[in-house]
């Protein structure tokens, strides 16, 4: 009732914390705490992109955000952030090719960006040390959101397992439990099998977590991206789709399922409302 109550005082208002994106939270109410959200996709999809919109849309609201990234190292991160928040290309970041109007807007986004309680972690393996490092985190800084990038790559608990499913399963269970045990939402990224790729127009489904049918299971909202361009369509309707992502809600929990369009900037990694797209 008390939730209840503190949501009729707010009519319309999201409940959990914003990914900034206006159309997902709509859906989803934002990421709900004690959530597994999990964000799937074929390599080079744009799934770090989304993690890092929502990481440091938390951030830059001053919210504590916890990251943990078994493929990239932090450097390459920070790059990544910086490129994003500045609007400029990556690969001129990287490269040292900007003009001076782009170094300025570098140098500002950089000095706000240092002020935010993002915490990047690349030195994990294991889901347990993951889950104690999170717990740490949440009892000195209060995360309140976790970000894991990606299930696949995170070694189980020590035990006993015949298959790598079985391995796989053990893991997404532990991620579903710090979920719980901080009472925070936690963003596990996830690969997809080769089957979109062998599918007319390169759709996917939930079938194509890859290793694990516990993914689905133990997850409360599962988003399946998907790129039309990358199955070789320019335009829909004379629409052109060249920086169309679309972030497939296969399953919740809580809610509905359904399709929001983004405007993806492969260049400096920005993801933004498809209407209010530049």
């Amino acid at each position: 009732m008390g939730h209840i109550q503190e949501a009729l005082k707010h009519p319309g208002q999201i409940t959990g914390l914003s990914t900034g994106l206006a159309d997902l939270d709509d859906m989803l109410d934002g990421l709900q705490p004690g959530d597994m959200v999990t964000v799937a996709a074929r390599p080079s999809l744009g799934k770090t992109a989304l993690a890092l919109t929502m990481a440091a849309h938390s951030a830059k609201k001053g919210v504590p955000v916890g990251f943990f990234s078994l493929e990239m190292a932090q450097k390459p991160l920070g790059l990544r952030i910086i490129s994003t928040e500045a609007h400029v290309n990556s690969l001129y970041l990287r490269t040292g090719r900007l003009g001076m109007e782009q170094q300025e807007k570098v140098r500002e986004k950089a000095t706000e960006i240092m002020s935010w309680k993002l915490y990047i972690r690349d030195d994990l393996k294991g889901i347990l040390d993951i889950h104690a490092a999170a717990r740490d985190l949440k009892r000195m800084e209060d995360v309140r959101l976790v970000v894991i990038d990606y299930l696949q790559l995170c070694e189980p608990p020590k035990g006993q397992y015949g298959t790598r499913e079985q391995e796989v399963s053990a893991v997404s269970r532990e991620i579903k439990d710090l979920a719980k045990d901080l009472a925070i939402p936690v963003v596990a990224l996830c690969q997809l099998s080769r089957e979109p790729e062998r599918r007319a127009g390169g759709e996917p489904k939930l079938s194509d977590l890859r290793d694990s049918g516990s993914i689905e299971q133990d997850s409360d909202v599962v988003i399946l991206l998907h790129a039309p361009d990358k199955a070789g369509k320019t335009k829909d309707d004379g629409e052109d789709v060249s920086h169309l992502l679309e972030l497939r809600i296969a399953k919740h929990r809580s809610g509905p399922t359904g399709t929001v369009r983004t405007f993806f900037d492969k260049e400096s990694g920005m993801i933004a409302g498809w209407e209010g797209r530049r």
